[in-house]
This record gives C-alpha cells, sequence and structure tokens, in this order.
C-alpha cells in the first residue's frame, strides 16, 4: 500500500558557514565611465545610425524628417529618461510625422540597454551594467548640440 503522507525530512546541520549578505554596490553613474567623450561619441554615432533608415521611411510616406522632428524626440527621449510622459513632445499635427516621431522614439529608447559597461568588482568578478542615465542625457545632449550645428 502506498503512503501517501508528508514525507519527513531530516535536516542535518552544515558544516560550511552560512554566506553572509551580499555587500551593496551602488549604480554605475556617468563620472564611472571611462573616456567619456570618446564613449558619447561613440553612442551619438550609435544614434545616427538608427536614424537613417527612417528617412527612407519618411520619404516613402511623403513626409520630411527634419532637425524639429530629431529634436522633439531627444525631448521625448529626456522625458522618458526623467520618468516623465514623452508624448508632448511626439505629438505631431501630421499624422505621418507623428508616427515617424513614435517609431523613433520607439527604436532610440532601446539604446540605453543595448550599451553595456563592465565594472571589475574583482579578480575574477566582472559585473556588466546598461548605460546610466546621467550619461545617456549626456549622450542626447551632445547628439542635439550636433543637429542644431548643422
Amino acid at each position: 500500500m502506498r503512503d501517501f503522507s508528508i514525507p519527513r525530512l531530516n535536516i542535518m546541520p552544515s558544516t560550511q558557514p552560512m554566506p553572509g549578505p551580499a555587500p551593496v554596490q551602488r549604480k554605475l553613474r556617468a563620472r564611472d565611465v571611462p573616456d567619456q567623450k570618446l564613449e558619447i561619441d561613440r553612442i551619438v554615432k550609435r544614434l545616427k545610425q538608427v536614424i537613417e533608415p527612417f528617412y527612407e521611411i519618411a520619404e516613402r510616406l511623403d513626409t520630411t524628417l527634419d532637425a524639429t522632428d530629431l529634436c522633439a524626440v531627444l525631448d521625448a527621449l529626456a522625458a522618458e529618461a526623467a520618468r516623465s510622459s514623452p508624448e508632448p513632445h511626439l505629438a505631431a499635427d501630421d499624422a505621418n510625422k507623428a508616427y515617424l516621431r513614435r517609431a523613433l522614439f520607439d527604436e532610440c529608447l532601446l539604446e540605453p540597454s543595448s550599451v553595456l559597461f563592465h565594472t571589475t568588482l574583482g579578480p575574477d568578478r566582472i559585473r556588466y551594467e546598461a548605460m546610466p542615465t546621467d550619461f545617456w542625457l549626456s549622450c542626447i545632449t551632445e547628439f542635439r548640440r550636433q543637429i542644431t550645428e548643422c
């Protein structure tokens, strides 16, 4: 006959000491990113590559993607990073422009989590972290500066 009662577990004390809690580690900040100027240039270059196909999409939609639209998307990205609504920045009178802004925003929004920085914690431990928010805002600011210079 089968025994369907709750099995009894005999828990033996461990001979190994219990590991203590892991030390609290602070989040990566912009000042922790080595060679910031080079990294910002690299991120801006990536953003330009993300934006490039949208010029062709704009042409197929019989509209344009100009500096005003790009600045609106950058404003929306900055608002999202500051945890406020990006929607006011993405709105446009033309439905095609509004679509382009939203699509471009969605594509660019993936960048901060796609770029990983590493922190060496020990001789055999490395922690990979997404781009810090303050560093992302620095990249957005630099990209805006380059757009408005043209």
